[in-house]
C-alpha cells in the first residue's frame, strides 16, 4: 500500500470470522464424527486420521501431503490420510490426476483418500485427529481457522497469514514450505501424544474463540464504519 501512496493510518485489518456456533452445534450434536468418517472412507475403526481441506490446486502442494503420508505411515501404520476437496478448472483436474497417480504409485491407495467437493467441511474436521496444511501460497487460510476452531492441532507451512492463526509449538507447528521431513516429524510427534494432543487442540479452539469469531469480525467492521462516519470527511461536490 505504501507503493501506491496510501498512508498507514488509513488502513485497517479485519480478519475473517469463523462461525463458531455452527461448529459447536455439530460438535455437541451427539454424532460420533470419527466413526462416521472412518465408515465413509473405509478406514480402520482404530485409525488416527490426518486430514486437510483444500481446493485441488498446485498452490496447496498436495504432492507434499502425499509424501508426508508415506513417511508417517512408515512409523505409524494405522494412520490414514484424507484430502477434503475437489477440482474445477482444467489445470486443477490435471493436477488431481497427478496426485491420484502419485497415491497409487506410492502404494497408498485406501490409505490416502480424496473425497471430492463437500459443501461443509466441519463434519470431516470433527472426525480428524490432526490437520496438515502443505501449501506454498496462502492468504489467511480459512481451512486452518476451521480446523483450529474444531479443536484440532495443526501442522502447517509458514506461508501467507498462517502464522497469524497458529502459534508455533503452542497450538501446533509451523514448518518451512516444502520441508516434508519436518512436517512428517511434527505430525508423527503430535499423533503419538494421545491426551496431550487433545489438550493442544483445545488451546487452538480457545484461540479461535478469543480472536477469530464471526461476531468479532462483524463488530470490527461496524466499528470501522462508525469511525468513518464520525470523521471529518469533505462534503461531496
Amino acid at each position: 500500500f505504501k507503493t501506491v501512496g496510501i498512508p498507514s493510518e488509513k488502513l485497517t485489518t479485519i480478519h475473517n470470522g469463523l462461525d463458531l456456533a455452527h461448529i459447536a452445534h455439530l460438535r455437541d450434536s451427539g454424532t460420533d464424527w470419527k466413526r462416521r468418517l472412518t465408515s465413509e472412507l473405509s478406514f480402520p475403526d482404530n485409525a488416527s486420521i490426518v486430514g486437510t481441506v483444500a481446493r485441488i490446486s498446485k498452490a496447496k502442494c498436495l504432492e507434499d501431503f502425499v509424501k508426508v503420508a508415506g513417511v508417517v505411515l512408515g512409523k505409524l501404520p494405522l494412520t490414514r490420510f484424507v484430502i477434503v476437496g475437489g477440482a474445477v478448472h482444467t489445470d486443477e483436474q490435471a493436477y488431481l490426476k497427478n496426485i491420484s497417480r502419485q497415491i497409487s504409485g506410492d502404494g497408498l491407495d485406501g490409505k490416502v483418500v480424496i473425497t471430492g467437493f463437500r459443501d461443509d467441511p466441519v463434519p470431516y474436521l470433527l472426525g480428524m485427529d490432526l490437520f496438515l496444511q502443505t501449501s506454498i501460497r496462502e492468504g489467511l487460510p480459512n481451512a486452518v481457522m476451521e480446523a483450529m476452531g474444531c479443536g484440532l492441532p495443526v501442522v502447517a507451512t509458514d506461508v501467507g497469514g498462517t502464522h497469524e492463526l497458529l502459534e508455533d509449538d503452542v497450538s501446533g507447528y509451523l514448518t518451512r514450505p516444502g520441508d516434508v521431513r519436518a512436517m512428517a516429524e511434527k505430525a508423527t510427534e503430535l499423533l503419538s501424544l494421545g491426551d496431550q494432543r487433545e489438550s493442544i487442540g483445545r488451546v487452538a479452539a480457545a484461540h479461535m474463540e478469543r480472536r477469530f469469531g464471526i461476531d468479532r469480525m462483524i463488530e470490527a467492521t461496524a466499528e470501522l464504519y462508525r469511525r468513518v462516519l464520525q470523521s471529518d470527511l469533505p462534503a461531496p461536490s
